[in-house]
């Protein structure tokens, strides 16, 4: 008599071995690049996912500092902390403007104003606020950073820190405009003629006026830093960088240092 076959019962995911199942995993996140939100996503399907996809997603990291709470809440897992291998701080800092109105059909006399702003820097109270504000970003994060023990980073070998400043200068952000030719309108009548419309000569000289980088620096004063206070551990690497409108200067990253561990 003909005995029919039993079906085979369906294969799902936990019928695999954990290994074979680590594995597929393993090749899913070495797939994933962090722009890639739609397997970025997959953490949340299991929790025993997380771990596996988080030492991708936390390795590099870039934040504002008006996102230090969202990183103090995540960090709070701490076997997050040895994922992240480098973390690029950038402070909020107020948008730069042309100062004073430099319309770029201008001669020469715009160069010689930003000359000044790069010897001396804006007005005396907006450079007061910007310190404050630069201090307070720098004083958040290295206040969170103390927490840190060097232990739990990667490999025990703690973690890049990367100082990023992004406004540019108004040069550079002309030039931007110009190379994209784009026709920007200002509804408060901007002066500045359409891309087209200007002779090789003055575009040529927006050109050169962003290559010479003006800039002026913002001081960090950490007098109010608690001297008592645990140095920063798990920094291993300082950079500080960016082709912005601000620097910071020597005193400045003489002063952060201080507040890393020697």
């Amino acid at each position: 008599m003909q005995t029919l076959s039993q079906p085979t019962p369906p294969m799902s995911w936990y019928r695999f071995p954990w290994d074979i199942r680590y594995e597929i995993l393993n090749h899913l996140v070495e797939m994933t690049d962090g722009s890639d939100a739609s397997r970025l996503g997959y953490t949340r399907v299991a929790r025993q996912w997380a771990p596996i996809f988080e030492r991708r997603t936390f390795s590099r990291l870039c934040i504002r500092s008006r996102e230090m709470a969202q990183f103090r809440e995540a960090f709070l897992i701490k076997r997050r902390r040895s994922y992240l291998r480098h973390l690029t701080f950038i402070p909020d800092l107020p948008q730069t403007e042309p100062y004073p109105r430099m319309p770029i059909h201008q001669q020469d006399v715009d160069l010689t104003d930003l000359l000044y702003i790069h010897r001396s820097g804006t007005s005396r109270e907006c450079r007061m606020n910007e310190n404050l504000l630069f201090t307070k970003a720098l004083t958040c994060l290295l206040g969170e950073l103390t927490t840190w023990i060097r232990s739990e980073s990667a490999l025990g070998g703690g973690i890049s820190l990367e100082i990023l400043f992004t406004d540019k200068n108004y040069w550079q952000t002309t030039s931007s405009k110009l190379r994209q030719q784009v026709i920007w309108l200002n509804p408060f009548g901007n002066p500045d003629p359409a891309p087209e419309s200007l002779p090789d000569k003055t575009f040529q000289r927006v050109l050169r006026a962003a290559d010479l980088n003006f800039h002026h620096y913002v001081v960090l004063d950490m007098q109010e830093w608690d001297a008592s206070a645990e140095t920063v551990d798990v920094v291993s690497q300082l950079s500080i960088s960016g082709q912005s409108a601000r620097r910071s200067d020597a005193s400045s990253v003489s002063e952060l240092m201080n507040c890393l561990q020697k």
